[in-house]
Formats: structure tokens, sequence, C-alpha cells
């Protein structure tokens, strides 16, 4: 299950966010200042991710969402999601949980073309992949 977590949760949300680095993790401070950067961003969605047969949260999703009007008409624009960063905690990895994410933000978003970004892309096309494989009934 998907929890908005924009505005809550900030010692769970830094802890997963120091698991989005591919290099050496920055100090608190400066994921902080990361952190306060998508809070201040209006496109931006912040969830975390647990099971709900569990009360721990085993993920961190970092979503910024980009709404294209089209002719100025709201019903028929397009919303194109970009997967910013993801996170599973370690002791969930490889269990599938991170494409389980991302099948609830695609039915959160059921319209939304999801991408994923520089640090992300390689994931998110797999996840994507798979979703279509299973959407099409061939997995």
């Amino acid at each position: 299950m998907l929890v908005s977590s924009k505005k809550r949760h900030e010692k769970i949300v830094l802890g997963f966010l120091s698991y989005t680095y591919d290099e050496e993790t920055p100090s608190l401070e400066e994921q902080e200042k990361v952190l306060e950067a998508y809070r201040q961003d209006e496109a931006c969605q912040i969830y975390l991710y647990k099971n709900e047969s569990s009360d721990n949260f085993l993920g961190l999703a970092i979503l910024l969402l980009d709404q294209q009007i089209q002719d100025g008409n709201e019903s028929q624009s397009s919303t194109t999601i970009i997967i910013d960063r993801v996170a599973i905690s370690p002791s969930y990895r490889n269990e599938g949980w991170g494409y389980q994410m991302y099948k609830e933000i695609r039915t959160l978003y059921p319209n939304a073309a999801v991408m994923g970004s520089n640090q992300t892309m390689e994931t998110v096309t797999a996840w994507t992949h798979k979703y279509r494989l299973e959407q099409s009934g061939a997995f």
C-alpha cells in the first residue's frame, strides 16, 4: 500500500532516501536538503510503501508529475510520471516489492505515462515490460 509521505514520516523517508545513492551516501544534512527540495516542488509526490499485512514500511518512491494540458482542455490532459528515486529495505530486496510498488503507482495513475529518471530508468523499463506482459495475459 502506498502512503503519501510528502509532509510525514521524515525519519523513515530519510532512511530510505539514503539507499538511493549509487556512490557514497551524503551526510544527513545534505539528505535533508534533498528532501526539503522535493517537499517544496509541487510536482513531486513522496510515497512510502508497506505490505498490507505489516506495519513496517518496505520502500520509498519519489515521483515527479508533469501534466500537459492540450489546447486549454483539462479533460484532454496527459500526465507523465517520472519515478525519480526508488528504494526497498535491504531485508526485502529481490522479493518483488519494488514491482508491487510500481503496480500500485500504475493503479493510482492509470492513464499516465510512467518513466524512470536517469538513475531509475533501467529498473522502471524492466517493470514496465513485465507489467505490459501481465496486462496482455502473456505472463
